[in-house]
């Protein structure tokens, strides 16, 4: 039987290891550059070292302002969209998750993400034709879906 909390133990193992194994390969791939230079270019070495360290800091830390400036999401407050946030806020108290914040892109095409790297800094996001195209009880599905991914970490990646 699987259990929900060993679950999300394993993920975030998981997620580590993938973390480490790409600053490994990161530190891995320029290391050459040293090696054949003669240490001439240790200047070079030391920027993609840091490349290879704040790269996936940087993408761990900042994911979801990445993210919603990629799709042109923009967070939303509750006098914007009062039932949006009571579909997620009903959902979210269910799972025992803090608010994420909302956003909306303005897309024609019915989709939704969550993003952040936990649940104290989540986002989730709803196209503007998911909103205009679904009941509340469709888009309370769609919501918990997406409230799911952040309780069970699949933001992080």
């Amino acid at each position: 039987m699987v259990n929900f909390r060993r679950r999300q133990l394993v993920n975030r193992r998981a997620t580590a290891a993938l973390f480490a194994s790409m600053f490994a390969c990161l530190l891995l791939a320029v290391t050459p550059l040293w090696y054949f230079t003669g240490g001439a270019s240790g200047l070079i070495f030391l920027v993609f070292a840091g490349l290879a360290i704040f790269v996936p800091l940087g993408s761990y830390w900042f994911s979801d302002r990445i993210v919603l400036a990629a799709t042109g999401a923009r967070v939303v407050e509750y006098a914007d969209c009062p039932q949006i946030f009571d579909a997620v806020d009903g959902v979210r108290i269910a799972a025992g998750l803090p608010m994420p914040r909302i956003a909306i892109v303005d897309d024609p095409e019915p989709n939704a993400f969550a993003t952040g790297r936990d649940p104290e800094h989540a986002v989730v996001a709803f196209t503007t034709g998911l909103i205009n195209s679904m009941t509340r009880d469709e888009f309370e599905g769609v919501a918990a879906h997406e409230v799911a991914h952040v309780a069970n970490r699949d933001t992080l990646l």
